[in-house]
């Protein structure tokens, strides 16, 4: 029988951001509530872990949105190693159904033993188009919503204190995926957009790009007593190109953030979110933050109805008296209409808002286990071992790279893109990060565990 060495292999692509926010309180209620072994690693390196540490379980962040994490789960299914999947992008839109349940997983197979979508909505929509991935999908609710009923978040005299800034106003702009629809993004992507996009919306989409940096722009100019953070979509790879953020860094008043804060503590510092389109705007909404998009020419494209919770403005004109009332009165114009709409919103999205979903998941994981106890490992044969080892020996040695600024530039594709995980992916953050939230966590079981789900 081959020796598992550790319970749960935790994979992430990022050691910041929302699939690192999502596993972390799992990871948690799996070491101290269920006494299990935990190992986190990034996804680039995983079929090395798993060769190395035989788990008993794989805990995927998601399974379909990058391609790292699509081989590491076949590879553990195809070692009979069992698979539990969490979901990013839950809030799944019937018109980009193909999109939200496949991904980047062409073999449009569910290699996993179980995924978790947010809500019950999100369940029967997929089984509507899928009926054969039933026993494939349960229900977690939102697990990344949970940390804004546990923790507590950076200050704004901190938060400031840190970027040697020094300003009353705040305000965090979050950033969408235009970089999908340009460059080299765009061409790996491209088949799958016409499933969802049509190609008026894609060349709509190019124009308020450049429609939305110029709005942004003449705030930023003309608000100088404002600090603007501009926080990256956490999936944008050169963060200097094909944004609605291009150029905007030259100026003062500007902050950007990509990895190096959670959106949690952005928009807990700031006083208003605003942003073409984002699933952040909901969490901005469980802060008690209000909120607004910039739609400079289209409303109606495939999107989450969360922005439906938001007024939407088309131009400067519009976006700076919403600034001004807010700063003026403490009230934007059109946000206080909506707040039934929010409320139905985050119930039917989240599925819970009581800060116990990752709890769900952790009972999930022990019945997953339980189900799977006698489930035989199989060996891996020594090729695919050796294959593993030398991409794990690879991985490890572009490290030294990362600090070498020349190397984007060098035109071997696979080399760039190895420092570029490095550069999003250290162990040791994940690490500060368990540091920093498992007393909130220990705070909150308490009083929460013994109560009913």
């Amino acid at each position: 029988m081959i020796e598992r060495k550790v319970d749960i292999l935790s994979l992430t692509m990022m050691s910041m951001g929302r699939d690192v926010e999502m596993v972390i309180p799992v990871l948690y209620y799996c070491e101290k509530l269920l006494g299990l072994s935990t190992f986190s690693v990034s996804a680039v390196d995983a079929r090395y872990w798993l060769d190395k540490l035989n788990p008993r379980l794989l805990l995927v962040a998601n399974s379909i949105g990058d391609n790292n994490y699509i081989k590491a789960v076949k590879y553990a299914a195809k070692r009979n190693i069992s698979v539990l999947s969490l979901t990013s992008e839950g809030d799944l839109d019937e018109k980009k159904i193909n999109e939200m349940v496949w991904g980047l997983n062409k073999d449009k197979i569910i290699y996993e033993d179980l995924t978790l979508y947010w809500s019950k909505r999100s369940r029967e929509i997929t089984i509507k188009y899928y009926p054969e991935l039933r026993d494939k999908i349960g229900i977690s609710g939102g697990v990344g919503f949970d940390r804004y009923k546990i923790y507590k978040f950076m200050d704004r005299k901190k938060f400031l204190k840190k970027y040697k800034k020094d300003y009353k106003k705040i305000v965090c702009v979050a950033g969408w995926g235009f970089d999908n629809f340009l460059g080299d993004l765009f061409e790996m992507g491209k088949k799958f957009f016409p499933e969802t996009y049509s190609e008026n919306q894609i060349e709509n989409f190019k124009k308020d790009r450049l429609n939305v940096n110029k709005i942004l722009k003449e705030l930023i100019q003309n608000n100088k007593d404002i600090l603007f953070i501009l926080k990256y979509h956490p999936g944008t790879y050169k963060i200097k190109k094909n944004t609605e953020f291009v150029n905007l860094y030259k100026y003062n008043n500007v902050i950007e953030i990509q990895h190096e804060e959670n959106v949690a503590n952005c928009i807990n510092v700031s006083d208003l979110l605003i942003a073409y389109d984002s699933t952040s705007a909901m969490e901005a909404w469980l802060l008690d933050k209000q909120t607004f998009l910039i739609n400079p020419s289209i409303i109606d494209f495939p999107r989450s109805r969360i922005h439906l919770g938001s007024p939407i403005f088309k131009n400067y004109e519009e976006c700076q008296k919403a600034i001004d009332e807010l700063y003026g009165t403490g009230k934007m114009p059109g946000f206080e209409e909506k707040a039934e709409i929010r409320k139905e919103i985050i119930k039917n999205i989240i599925g819970w808002s009581d800060g116990k979903n990752h709890i769900r998941v952790g009972k999930a994981i022990k019945e997953l286990l339980e189900k799977t106890k006698n489930r035989e490992i199989k060996k891996t044969n020594i090729i695919s071992y050796l294959k593993h080892y030398i991409i794990h020996i690879i991985f490890e040695k572009t490290r030294f790279l990362t600090k070498y600024s020349f190397i984007s530039k060098i035109p071997i594709k696979k080399v760039r893109v190895l420092k570029y995980c490095h550069e999003i992916y250290n162990a040791g953050k994940i690490d500060e990060l368990k540091k920093e939230y498992y007393p909130y966590l220990n705070k909150f079981y308490p009083k929460k565990i013994n109560q009913e789900i």
